[in-house]
């Protein structure tokens, strides 16, 4: 499986929703795109940029726990526990370092998914990020501390 066309493949497909949203929706707002780079932006607690408000709600919990030689990554989005229609995670993903893709859960629309668990070995402590897609403040991500 090659990692790097899985994460090509996942931002073509979430660039090509955000411009068929705009296109049905007539916005001209590019929001989660750095106009400059043409580059998906991520948002994070420190850095909130436009979605200070949202932030706390958006800043995933991560856990980690042991089972024999396995280890699971469990991730918990504040806001979905609200069970909201209207605002729901899209998915969520494990970036490695070089920012490619080694995991991903993907949500139906309005499924009120309030997390994903994703296992790994025991040895695995390479940095991770997880990436969350909100279907209304773009995506936001965390690194995993594997202290945890």
């Amino acid at each position: 499986m090659n990692m790097g066309s899985n994460m090509q493949r996942a931002v073509i497909i979430i660039l090509m929703t955000v411009a068929a949203m705009e296109i049905s929706c007539g916005s001209g707002d590019r929001s989660g795109q750095d106009e400059e780079a043409g580059t998906v932006r991520f948002y994070s607690a420190a850095d909130p940029g436009k979605w200070e408000s949202k932030a706390a709600d958006h800043d995933v919990e991560i856990t980690i726990t042991r089972v024999n030689d396995r280890k699971y990554i469990n991730v918990h989005v504040p806001f979905a526990k609200n069970r909201e229609k209207k605002h729901y995670v899209e998915a969520i993903l494990l970036l490695d370092a070089n920012r490619k893709e080694l995991q991903k859960k993907s949500f139906a629309r309005g499924s009120g998914e309030e997390g994903a668990r994703f296992e790994v070995q025991d040895s695995f402590n390479d940095p991770v990020t997880v990436v969350i897609k909100c279907n209304l403040h773009d995506m936001w991500e965390k690194q995993v501390d594997w202290n945890e």
